[in-house]
C-alpha cells in the first residue's frame, strides 16, 4: 500500500508534469479486480471526464487528488498505482481505469492487493477519505508535541503503539511500511503500550514521526 511519502511524490509529480493538459478518452477496466473499489457508477466516467483539464493535484495521507475543472476531481487511494505512457508506445493490457490526453500520452491506474479509484463532481463522502483529509498531517507544524501528548491521553493507555500509529488513519498516510522505521528509529516496540511509554520515549517517537 502506497504511504504518505509515495503520495506525496506523486502528487508532485502530477503538479510537474500534467497540469494544463485534457483529457480526450476514458476506457475501463480490461479486467476484473475484486478488490479494486470504485466511487459511484465507473460506466459513467467517460461522460464526467472527457474534456476536462487537469489543474493540479494535493496529496493527504493515503490519497492523492487530481484537481480537473467543473469541479471535478479524480482521487486514488490505498493500492492504486498511476503510471503514464506515449500512445506511440504498447500500453498496458491490463488496467482498472485509463485515460488518455491531448498530448498523445495516456494515464493508467492500476490496483494491487486493493485500491480506490472515484472520479466525481462536487464532494466525496467516504469514511477513510474524510479521516486523510481531516486528521493533521505529521508533515504540519501543528503536529507537535502538545498535540501528540493530547491525541495520546484521549486514546487511553492500553492501546500499543503499533495500534496508535497505523490504524484508524489517526496519523493520515502512516501504515505498516514506514512504522517499522519510524519504531525502529524510535527505540521502542511496537507491543508497548501507551501508558508505559515515559515522557522521553514520546518525545523520541513524535521525532522519529516527524522526521522519518
Amino acid at each position: 500500500m502506497k504511504e504518505l511519502p509515495e503520495n506525496q511524490t506523486v502528487s508532485r509529480q502530477i503538479n510537474q508534469n500534467l497540469k494544463g493538459r485534457i483529457i480526450t478518452k476514458v476506457f475501463n477496466a480490461t479486467k476484473y479486480h475484486k478488490n479494486a473499489f470504485f466511487y459511484g457508477d465507473s460506466s459513467i466516467y467517460g461522460e464526467l471526464l472527457v474534456g476536462r483539464k487537469i489543474e493540479y493535484s494535493v496529496s493527504f495521507g493515503m490519497y492523492v487528488d487530481i484537481v480537473l475543472d467543473k469541479d471535478t476531481k479524480i482521487s486514488f487511494g490505498d493500492g492504486t498505482n498511476l503510471r503514464d505512457g506515449t500512445m506511440s508506445g504498447k500500453m498496458p493490457d491490463n488496467y482498472q481505469l485509463s485515460l488518455t490526453l491531448d498530448d498523445n500520452t495516456y494515464l493508467i491506474f492500476t490496483v494491487g492487493m486493493f485500491g480506490v479509484i472515484a472520479a466525481y463532481n462536487g464532494i466525496y463522502n467516504e469514511i477513510y477519505y474524510k479521516k486523510n483529509m481531516e486528521n493533521l498531517s505529521p508533515l504540519s507544524e501543528a503536529f507537535n508535541e502538545q498535540y501528540f501528548e493530547t491525541m495520546l491521553a484521549d486514546l487511553g493507555p492500553k492501546l500499543s503503539v503499533k495500534a496508535v500509529l497505523a490504524t484508524e488513519q489517526r496519523i493520515p498516510g502512516l501504515r505498516n511500511g514506514v512504522l517499522q522505521d519510524i519504531l525502529f528509529n524510535a527505540k521502542i516496540n511496537p507491543k508497548r503500550k501507551i501508558g508505559s511509554l515515559a515522557d522521553f520515549e514520546k518525545s523520541s517517537l513524535l521525532q522519529a514521526i516527524k522526521q522519518l
